[in-house]
């Protein structure tokens, strides 16, 4: 199995985000990731970048029987050592966003954009960031910066 179709049983990959519950991986190129299955941030990750997981002790998914949770721990611990936004979804909030290494490129802050709308989210709504609750306005604001809080 390719590395295309393994991310396509997870997900949605485009330059146009598709409306999902479950949230968004976008590399620095701009790419979304639309997830289709929920909790698979991590997988996306170790997939996409498989020696820094590997390196780490975790294997490559097995796409028939992985476990979510164990990939989700490499994605929240190491979600600042690689340059992709990360949107969660969630019932505790609707919108949670990490940016990774570090400022966001235009093409990933576009690619935000185009979520938010999709989302239904205004400039003027709530969202939350690594570390505090900000208007989506002011949060691509911080996603061009160093500020990691």
């Amino acid at each position: 199995m390719t590395l295309l179709e393994k991310l396509e049983r997870l997900c949605i990959i485009g330059a146009q985000p598709v409306y999902t519950p479950f949230g968004y991986v976008i590399t620095d190129d701009g790419l979304i990731y639309s997830l289709t299955v929920q909790h698979t941030h991590g997988v996306i990750m170790a997939l996409l970048y498989p020696d820094q997981a590997l390196a780490q002790g975790y294997a490559e998914p097995d796409m028939d029987d992985y476990n979510v949770f164990h990939y989700q721990r490499f994605e929240l611990d190491n979600h600042k050592d690689f340059p992709v936004v990360r949107i969660a979804m969630g019932m505790m909030y609707n919108f949670n966003i990490s940016k990774g290494s570090g400022p966001a490129t235009q093409l990933q802050i576009g690619a935000v954009s185009k979520i938010l709308r999709t989302q239904d989210i205004t400039l003027n709504d709530t969202v939350q960031t690594d570390c505090r609750e900000t208007s989506a306005r002011d949060m691509l604001k911080w996603l061009e910066t160093d500020e990691s809080t």
